[in-house]
């Protein structure tokens, strides 16, 4: 009876046993799959994170050899290559594997078990690198297979629990829907970047004044946003000067960008054309083509060079700063509302006579707004950076 005891223990301790590993081992891959969800969520820039996530991943699973690869039309592209100290695969080499592997193996997750001896695989590929069994788990888009990732082993006829399968499974979710997101991204990114470039070209050169210029976004993700300037010759020895900055950021910011600048410059064209007419007419455009929370600050000015004249419409913009002599610094303010919200807003119209050295600063609220901390810059710290800035050319 102790004999039978005995055995019963051992019977019944040994699934319990098995039962406390696999829960365990579930966890912890549950764990690891959290942590890689949080860095594909933490940026749209996926080629940054790609190495950290699948290093995670060959970690979880114990894996000697990770590749990735994406689909390049008929030829499978390796991305990343993550290698353990045991078993050392020259990337360049082992794409003569991949290659053939990718191809003629079925579009799901498989797992080869004796590498070695099956004919669907580069066998002199497996036995130089010393792998033995692998993963395969492709990464699939509308019904089109546009990357893999391989999991390589030097064991043979592996053993994975089904925690392991579900977490590849989940893996290879995780990593297509992040794929795709940065590829939106990058498409609008792409697009937006070509129209804040337009947005912010200048003219090299133009007669009878100097000028300096410069776009600096506060971070990556606004860099591509609402700001905007520009400078542009009229008749009668007249130039138009302009900068603004849409509310929003991104692709429709910077479309709508678009429309005020060349607007104004095409008002700006007409006989008799004034500041307040030009930013009147914008507005009824902008307001019938924008949102109920986008709008627009702008300063907008037309410069008589025979005359130095400059007749200007502020609409809710910071005030444009002219200094003059050694340390007098002048303020040219808003007496006019934003554009886009309403359109039949009156808008206001001044003028200030300009000396020779004059020199005008314009600037978007970034500036004052930037922060170190919780303080802001302010408009005060700039004003005292220009009275103490020696004089120069604007550049």
């Amino acid at each position: 009876s102790i004999a039978i005891f005995t055995a019963l223990i051992i019977y019944i301790s040994v699934p319990l046993n098995r039962i406390y590993i696999f829960r365990r081992k579930t966890k912890e891959l549950d764990d690891v799959l959290n942590e890689i969800n949080a860095i594909l969520n933490s940026t749209l820039k996926i080629e940054n994170i790609l190495r950290e996530v699948i290093d995670k991943a060959a970690s979880a699973t114990s894996a000697n050899s990770v590749h990735l690869l994406f689909r390049e039309t008929d030829y499978w592209q390796p991305v990343f290559h993550i290698k353990s100290s045991t078993m050392i695969i020259d990337q360049v080499l082992g794409d003569e594997l991949l290659q053939k592997t990718s191809k003629a193996l079925p579009m799901k997750l498989i797992m080869v078990n004796d590498a070695q001896n099956d004919k669907r695989v580069d066998i002199e590929q497996v036995k130089k690198y010393g792998i033995n069994s692998f993963i395969r788990v492709p990464l699939i888009s509308k019904e089109l297979a546009i990357g893999s990732i391989y999991f390589n082993f030097s064991e043979v006829n592996l053993e994975l629990f089904e925690p392991q399968i579900d977490f590849i499974n989940k893996l290879a979710s995780f990593l297509l829907l992040a794929l795709e997101n940065a590829r939106l991204f990058k498409s609008e990114h792409n697009i937006a970047d070509t129209l804040q470039e337009a947005l912010i070209s200048m003219p090299e050169k133009m007669e009878g004044i100097d000028y300096g210029y410069r776009y600096q976004s506060a971070s990556e993700a606004a860099r591509v946003g609402g700001d905007f300037y520009d400078l542009f010759d009229l008749e009668d020895h007249k130039i138009g000067v302009l900068l603004g900055d849409v509310s929003g950021k991104g692709l429709e910011a910077a479309a709508l960008t678009s429309l005020v600048k060349n607007t104004i410059r095409a008002y700006s064209l007409q006989e008799n054309s004034s500041p307040k007419s030009v930013i009147e007419q914008t507005n009824k455009l902008v307001s019938s083509n924008s949102g109920p929370s986008t709008f627009v600050t702008l300063f907008f000015a037309i410069l008589d060079l025979s005359l130095r004249k400059l007749d200007f419409c502020n609409a809710g913009h910071p005030p444009a700063l002219i200094k003059r002599g050694g340390s007098n610094i002048l303020k040219l303010g808003s007496d006019s509302p934003v554009i886009g919200i309403d359109p039949d807003l009156s808008y206001h119209q001044s003028q200030f006579s300009l000396r020779v050295g004059d020199l005008m600063v314009l600037y978007t609220d970034g500036v004052i707004e930037a922060r170190r901390e919780k303080e802001f810059f302010g408009e005060e710290r700039l004003i005292e950076l220009l009275k103490n800035i020696e004089p120069a050319g604007p550049k």
